[in-house]
């Protein structure tokens, strides 16, 4: 007997649904709800501020080139 399996993914805000699903009879074989991490927007901030100092300095740096240029 051969099974036609199907992955579901539900997205959520805070929930993801995972289902599994046998498709000839219409079955849920496997079914499961995941918490999303929160803390991940935390984790991220300072390594925004550091990009955000970084493309800064860049731009300082092609602007004193072109100033000696022009």
């Amino acid at each position: 007997m051969e099974k036609e399996l199907v992955l579901g993914i539900d997205y959520g805000g805070k929930y993801t649904g995972l289902a599994v699903i046998d498709q000839r009879n219409n079955q849920v074989l496997f079914a499961k709800t995941v918490k999303m991490r929160d803390d991940i927007t935390d984790i991220l901030k300072g390594r925004r501020e550091q990009r955000g100092i970084r493309r800064t300095q860049q731009t300082r740096k092609k602007r004193a080139t072109r100033a000696c240029y022009w």
